[in-house]
Formats: structure tokens, sequence, C-alpha cells
């Protein structure tokens, strides 16, 4: 089926409405190409391509968005947290408005291990315009963060996104130091606790789950792998390849503004909490996931967590 995918993708990414192509699996459990569209009712998309079942995925159109609306409440994952910082609450660089820490990371170097907390580019590096050592805040600004009490860290590092319709991102990620007196590898209460340091690889109808700035807790399951998917940003529309798509239990977004960097874990089960990915972008009941493999090998890190 990848074959055909190859094949087929960049001609129906040149069609007006289509957004990704992915591959996945129809209600009878049957693999299936999938076109995902921006609206309903695009006319002259294929059923089969190459003697392959095709499904059209009215998804929307995916959008990097760390910007919602600020939210009062205790313990809420918009607010300062007292340090050490749970992951899945509010973060930004100094000049971006929310995202979601995403998890701890740790990288060892000899006698000296660095601790990072990881989130998205757009999140931590302003979507390729923030500098190494420039300020990360916690909360981000959009939620009442400001220089110099609620500084969390600085900018490490960060893949750079090339926002054009022919690029192959793999990762919206970035990194940034921290103390270990400023940041915990947990989430708050009302999350799913720590993730797992072992990783997982995306497979469809796999169960996840995340904790998010915005939504909170929520769950989901995988309903694309491989996909390549375009993806609007401030600047242009980036296109990303070897994503996941995970769509929301009971007709629910997965996420929302504002849960951008958030870490998406197993739901359930012997490998509950093992990493998946790192969520960047979403469209209604859809979000756009990195997987975590590429992202580790990149910053040449490691999760923070449980065995």
């Amino acid at each position: 089926m990848w074959e055909v995918q190859e094949r087929h993708q960049q001609g129906l990414l040149k069609r007006n409405g289509v957004v990704g192509v992915a591959l996945g699996e129809d209600a009878e459990g049957r693999p299936v190409l999938q076109i995902l569209t921006e609206r309903p009712g695009i006319a002259g998309l294929p059923a089969v391509l190459d003697n392959e079942r095709v499904q059209v995925l009215v998804t929307g159109r995916f959008s990097s968005g760390e910007l919602a609306e600020p939210q009062a409440g205790a313990s809420s994952p918009r607010e300062r947290w007292p340090r050490p910082v749970p992951i899945g609450v509010s973060i930004a660089h100094q000049d971006v408005t929310a995202g979601t820490i995403g998890c701890q990371l740790w990288q060892s170097g000899g006698c000296h291990t660095t601790f990072f907390v990881l989130s998205n580019n757009h999140v931590l590096a302003n979507a390729n315009y923030a500098a190494g050592g420039e300020p990360v805040l916690q909360p981000g600004p959009a939620d009442g963060g400001v220089l110099p009490g609620d500084q969390l860290g600085l900018l490490a590092d960060f893949e750079p996104i090339e926002k054009t319709t022919t690029a192959n991102n793999v990762m919206d990620a970035a990194v940034a130091w921290v103390s270990l007196d400023d940041s915990d590898y947990v989430t708050p209460p009302d999350g799913y606790g720590a993730p797992r340091m072992s990783v997982l690889t995306p497979t469809v109808n796999l169960p996840v789950k995340k904790y998010g700035r915005t939504t909170r807790m929520t769950t989901g399951r995988v309903s694309s792998i491989n996909a390549i998917v375009h993806v609007s940003y401030t600047g242009g529309t980036a296109q990303f390849v070897q994503q996941f798509i995970v769509l929301g239990d009971n007709n629910a977004p997965f996420s929302k503004a504002g849960d951008s960097g958030s870490l998406v874990v197993h739901s359930g089960g012997t490998n509950d909490r093992k990493t998946v990915g790192l969520l960047f972008a979403g469209s209604g009941n859809y979000s756009a996931v990195n997987p975590i493999t590429p992202i580790l090998q990149r910053f040449g890190a490691n999760i923070s967590g449980d065995p």
C-alpha cells in the first residue's frame, strides 16, 4: 500500500482542498489509502488507485496554533506552577503566546547530565525566529508569564521548519535547558502521571492519550500513519512527512490551540504511558503528531520517566 501512496501522493496534494495523504483502515479493518481534505464534497477524487481502496477523510486544514484564551481556576494547566513545574502545562518563548511542556529530557555527558524540557519549535523557538539562549516562560505570555520572575529556562536547540509545500519536515520540535529544581517529569494530579522511558511506533487504531495546557487529559486513537500533511504556520504552509494522525474519542477534539507540544502516550494495558509522539497541529477532532523516535535521535536525549 505504501508504494501506491508514494506514487500518487504528490499528485493528490496538488488538488485544491487536499491537505494530506496517509495510510489507514476502513470500518471493516481493511487497509486503505486515505486522502485528507479540508472540506467535504471535493469532486474528482478517486475511489481506487492501482487496485487499492481509497478513503476520503474530511479532517479540515491543520494549523499549528499555540494561542488560546486564558482560563482561571485552581490548578489550571494555564496558570503559574510552583517550581518544579510539571509537564503538560503552559510554556512559551518570550515572544510566543502559549503552548505545552511535552516532557523532561536528559542527556548524559560523561560525569555531567543536562536536563531539558521538550515542546514544539513554534512554542519554544517562535517558529524559527528565536535564537539560542533566549528565555522561555512558564506560564507562557498569553497566560500571564513575564520576565524575569516566570523564566523557566533558556532555548537550547530546535529543528528548523521549512515552510514550503514541497518540504520534508519530520518534526516541529525544540528543547530548552532547565534545572531539576525548576522542572519535574510528571503531569499535574489530574493527568496520567509520568511517561515511561520506552517508546512505541504508531500503528493504526493504537489507543493514546495526552495531557495539555488547554484540554488537559484527552484520549483518542491513531487513525492514520505514514501521513504527509500540509500545516498552516504564520509565514507559510509547511509540508510534513512520516507523521501520524489521532482522532479524538467520542467525537471530541483530541487537542485544541494551546495544546501544541503535548506528549502523546499509549493508553491502557501493558504499554500504558509509553511515548508515541509529540503533538504539533490540529483541525477539529483530528490532531497531527510527530513520531517521538526521530526527535530523541535529533537531540541525542532520553525521556525522563518511569521504566
